[in-house]
């Protein structure tokens, strides 16, 4: 994937903190890193993450799991929204 396929998608947050490996289908993450919806994140053994959601939520990928962020709408003026996430493996 390139990053222009990546500008195409929805950001809904970014990596605030990464501990161990943690990767995407295509990409390591690093903290700054965008998160983009339907992007499975996928953490090694011992390895987690945090991602800071646009909504100035948190989000917390522990060890040796796969987390698919399928829905996220947020609205800012009403400051309301919805998150689901596609735990396939961990938590």
């Amino acid at each position: 994937m390139t990053i222009q396929a990546n500008e195409q998608k929805q950001i809904i947050g970014v990596v605030g903190a990464v501990s161990g490996k943690v990767k995407t289908e295509n990409r390591e993450l690093k903290t700054g890193d965008k998160i983009y919806l339907d992007e499975m994140i996928i953490s090694s053994v011992n390895s987690g993450a945090q991602i800071l959601l646009l909504d100035q939520s948190t989000f917390t990928i522990g060890a040796d799991s796969e987390v698919v962020m399928d829905t996220f709408i947020y609205d800012p003026k009403k400051n309301d929204g919805v998150i689901v996430a596609n735990v396939k493996k961990g938590s």
